[in-house]
């Protein structure tokens, strides 16, 4: 049997709801992950028991007391620790405990700084960073994602600081911030305030000054009126799809799109372009318009409920469903690993979740102090080649820049990338070099300039990957990558230990493999903007582009303790984005079995039990600025009609924040020198327990200027 890629590595998971993905991608990538609950088991067997066996799939499980002797011996056995310090039903173990371990921890705004003792779910993270404010319509309150989207995003991240902390042999206690992880996916936004004041916009279905979202026949898809050279071709087409319908006016086709550019065209254009194409859209449906996509390369795609994922072609090419334990639809398989000699093992769950205590607890033999060098950044060595465009995969090698890494980006001077030629316009005064958007995904890396379409740019490619660099990252199309003869099996075959992670859009197999797109795409066809919006308006989907976002929870080249024959991941970031979503749907049709699931993230509470954010595509997502643990702003305790006149939470029934039950937010305490709990200070005035800020730009600063990640010294 193939090797796994985390195969010999120990993983305790001490986490709550917030961190439960992490230790789930580390078992999908073969780390041996126990879970330690409390007695009585971890709380979401109980509220969420869907989302609990999907979040902790392939976890054995223990249950103990934290003071339990018996902790003490799995603990000097972990490699690493994941924990949730003050989480509602988490275990609180003082990290002294094992002095030898990568220890991550995880809290709504670091364990330093003045917030650090704030408590927040998943609504208090997204409003404290400025995304939930950008989120919605303009002309109403700020929305959030039916869904815990802050945990999307923080399961991933903390799995990637378990690898770096485990890359650099050294025990040290790694300090994640939910705050700082969201700050991430708000792209330049924040970075725009300094210079111009902008805080942010809600735009509704817009991106920027161009619609994003359009309805159709039978619901509603995403296509951007962007430009940049990357998407001409795009553009082209709609412009002939609409003329073959008898659509189209001058504003499409006597445009010169090439020149295009929503930044300088003016609003009575922009309205002129999109009137046709609005036409063109309403008399399609969803299914029809995909097809079109697929067959003609159209940036354009559907905001799938879990009706469309279910139907996926490309999901099921790439065996993204299968069955786990007694669920015959399960989320199992979030990247494709392969190898040279095709002995790679897959990627996904070696079995269900467990039933809290079951089976015999391991008998882990202590580890020894791995011996690392003190004070080295995390990566400090690795050598990265990235070549690609956009933010999917320089959101992911951002992090190792970040944290020691050397990352070298491959670009072209004659097609530079579109976040660069998106800053293009009169008060920019720098021209490609003043790309905030750009500058901020590719900070602390280096640069050069190729161009891929010479033979001898090529062979220095080739070079760089053959004597140079220790992985290489990239998310261009499939076709693009085969044409440069820069793919994975063109380079394995002459480096056969070659490390090498792709992440287009729908990744590198399947019958879709060839359709290109970028964030807001993959937000729509992952369902996120399904779930995001008011139920009498387009969906919006989170601001930013969600799936660039969630790319680092494929993106780690190497672990100490992975072979070294080498693989290749074909990390898609629609699939990475759809097995993110916490459980939602409905029973796929005609399903004989006694579990069943749905494709959003795989499932249902009963055969045919109506969805959880709505019950049609077209009605499916929540709304809604709910207090903090009171009904929704409107004073009613109980959702109304999607036709109400007064826009109200779907989901809220007078509990907590967009949620079906009242749950405490996370409020970690302080601590005391060794780490343990110390009583909990008086509460603070109502004014600050019931509020959080609504701009991150202007009220909230990162404690790191590293983002995610901050790396503590060694526990003493």
């Amino acid at each position: 049997m193939p090797e796994r890629l985390l195969a010999g590595t120990r993983v305790l998971d001490l986490a709550g709801e917030p961190a439960a993905m992490t230790g789930r991608i580390l078992a999908d990538l073969g780390a041996e992950v126990l879970k330690v609950e409390p007695p009585g088991g971890d709380p979401l067997r109980r509220l969420e028991p869907h989302r609990f066996q999907a979040w902790n799939a392939g976890k054995a499980s223990v249950v103990c007391a934290a003071g339990d002797p018996g902790l003490d011996e799995l603990l000097a056995g972990a490699d690493a620790v994941l924990d949730t310090p003050g989480f509602p039903g988490a275990l609180e173990v003082d990290p002294g405990r094992a002095p030898h371990a990568v220890w991550v921890s995880v809290t709504p705004f670091g364990r330093t700084g003045p917030r650090s003792g704030w408590r927040a779910s998943d609504l208090g993270v997204m409003g404290s960073t400025g995304n939930q404010y950008s989120t919605g319509d303009a002309d109403r309150p700020p929305v959030r994602c039916a869904e815990p989207s802050a945990y999307a995003h923080t399961g991933p991240e903390a799995a990637l600081a378990v690898l770096s902390g485990l890359a650099s042999r050294t025990p040290q206690r790694i300090d994640v911030s939910m705050q700082e992880v969201v700050l991430i996916a708000n792209m330049a936004t924040p970075a725009d305030f300094p210079t111009t004041g902008f805080r942010g916009q809600r735009r509704g279905a817009a991106m920027g000054r161009t619609r994003e979202i359009w309805p159709c026949a039978d619901g509603w898809v995403s296509f951007g009126l962007r430009g940049g050279k990357a998407r001409v071709p795009s553009l082209q087409q709609i412009t002939r799809l609409v003329a073959e319908d008898g659509l189209a006016t001058p504003a499409l086709t006597e445009r010169d799109w090439g020149e295009y550019s929503p930044t300088t065209t003016s609003d009575e254009e922009l309205r002129a372009i999109e009137e046709p194409i609005a036409a063109y859209f309403a008399r399609h449906t969803m299914a029809e318009l995909y097809q079109v996509a697929v067959r003609t390369n159209l940036m354009l795609a559907p905001a799938c409920s879990p009706r469309e994922i279910l139907a996926s072609e490309q999901l099921a090419a790439r065996d993204f469903y299968g069955p786990v334990g007694d669920v015959g639809c399960f989320p199992r398989a979030f990247v494709v690993v392969r190898s040279a000699d095709g002995e790679a093992a897959p990627a996904r769950p070696s079995g269900p979740a467990r039933a809290a205590g079951a089976g015999p607890r391991p008998a882990w033999d202590a580890r020894p102090h791995p011996g690392g060098e003190a004070g080295r950044a995390l990566w400090e060595g690795t050598r990265i080649l990235e070549l690609g465009s956009g933010a999917a995969g320089p959101i992911a090698t951002r992090y190792f820049a970040e944290h020691g890494a050397t990352v070298l980006r491959i670009e072209s001077r004659t097609r530079p990338d579109f976040l660069r030629v998106y800053a293009l316009g009169p008060d920019n005064p720098h021209g490609l070099e003043g790309a905030v958007m750009y500058d901020g995904l590719n900070v602390g890396k280096r640069n050069v300039t190729f161009n891929l379409k010479h033979p001898d740019a090529i062979r220095l490619v080739k070079r760089l990957v053959h004597e140079w660099a220790d992985a290489v990252a990239e998310n261009f199309a499939p076709r693009a990558m085969k044409g440069f003869g820069l793919d994975y099996d063109t380079l394995a075959a002459e480096k056969p230990d070659l490390v090498m992670i792709s992440a287009c859009l729908n990744g590198n197999t399947g019958p879709h493999k060839d359709y290109p797109g970028f964030g807001g795409q993959g937000s729509a066809l992952s369902g996120y903007n399904f779930l995001t919006g008011w139920p009498d308006r387009a969906p919006v989907g989170p601001h930013g582009t969600i799936t660039d976002s969630l790319a680092p929870a494929s993106s780690p080249p190497r672990s100490p303790r992975v072979s070294s024959t080498g693989d290749g991941r074909a990390g898609a970031p629609t699939s990475t984005s759809v097995r993110s979503r916490p459980p939602c749907g409905r029973s796929p049709p005609g399903s004989s079995t006694t579990s069943t699931a749905s494709p959003s993230s795989g499932w249902a509470t009963a055969p045919g039990a109506p969805c959880r954010t709505g019950p049609s595509p077209a009605r499916g997502r929540t709304a809604g600025w709910t207090s903090r643990s009171g009904p929704t702003r409107s004073g009613s305790g109980s959702p109304r009609s999607s036709a109400s006149p007064t826009p109200t939470s779907r989901r809220s029934t007078g509990g907590g924040p967009g949620s079906t039950r009242s749950r405490r937010p996370w409020r970690p305490g302080p601590r005391t020198a060794a780490g343990r709990r110390s009583p909990r200070p008086s509460r603070p005035p109502a004014s600050r327990r019931s509020r959080w800020p609504t701009s991150a730009t202007s009220t909230t600063t990162p404690s790191s200027p590293t983002g995610a990640i901050s790396s503590r010294s060694p526990t003493p």
